[in-house]
């Protein structure tokens, strides 16, 4: 549902998190990457350290929001703790799934907008090249055509990449004081 609504993330490991993670003001720091919202998937326990985590961020301004089944046990045991938590988490049922975004929009400045009539079929992924740049890339899933409308808070340039033909052309952009469109 995130990637079919162009919203690149990250997959966080409870021992990864244990041994990287730590709460700053506004973020969940893991390494040098950060962030300002943490989704939980449905899920039955946590680790008592996830839980200290998630609770620190919390508390600097993180946004904690569960999805699904919440976990009602720690370190597979059943925890009251976990219980006061959830009850200043955000809580939201799969089958509302669409209520996630909006949250999600108030919390994340997105790097750019994309406006199509049928979003599910563009997928895009953010990453942080070694010299600084920032790379977008966007996939068109759908078997035809789609018309969109791209705009981003950035200087720089747009190609097209065919992965059919391998040819790689510069597409046209306007530049704004805002960045590319």
């Amino acid at each position: 549902a995130l990637l079919a609504r162009q919203w690149d993330f990250d997959f966080g490991d409870e021992s990864l998190l244990a041994e990287f993670g730590k709460a700053v003001k506004d973020g969940l720091q893991v390494g040098k990457a950060s962030y300002r919202v943490v989704i939980v998937p449905s899920s039955i326990t946590l680790r008592a350290t996830t839980l200290d985590l998630l609770e620190s961020f919390a508390a600097k301004g993180g946004r904690v929001i569960f999805i699904g089944q919440v976990p009602t046990r720690m370190e597979g045991k059943t925890s009251a703790h976990i219980g006061q938590f959830l009850k200043q988490a955000e809580l939201l049922e799969e089958k509302k799934l669409a209520k996630l975004f909006p949250k999600l929009e108030k919390s994340i400045d997105r790097p750019f907008r994309l406006r199509t009539q049928s979003q599910g079929n563009i997928y895009a992924c953010e990453r942080l090249l070694k010299d600084g740049r920032k790379l977008w890339f966007f996939a068109n899933l759908a078997r035809e055509e789609v018309k969109t409308a791209l705009a981003i808070k950035s200087a720089g340039s747009l190609q097209q990449w065919d992965l059919v033909t391998g040819d790689i052309n510069d597409y046209p952009v306007s530049k704004t004081g805002a960045g590319l469109q």
